[in-house]
């Protein structure tokens, strides 16, 4: 048996642009948010209601998708 206390503990990040709506998770979406461009970033479970990039999930459902690790909470 597995001891599970081993391994840490990974969280997802999303960024999202400010004037925009969906969040991005896939550091290989065409419409991740990078620097030098404003982005918000999050860290485990989005809000109620946010909405989810659709280009990441279907990166995410083809296995093309490289996650970002979350750090913890929201910074602008």
């Amino acid at each position: 048996m597995s001891d599970l206390t081993a391994r840490p503990a990974v969280s997802i990040g999303f960024r999202s642009r400010p004037d925009e709506a969906p969040w991005h998770f896939c550091e290989n979406c065409t419409g991740w948010p990078d620097a030098p461009e404003a982005f918000e970033e999050w860290s485990g479970p989005l809000p109620a209601g946010s909405e989810i990039c659709s280009e990441c999930m279907g990166l995410r459902k083809q296995g093309n998708c490289r996650l970002r690790a979350g750090t913890s909470g929201f910074s602008r």
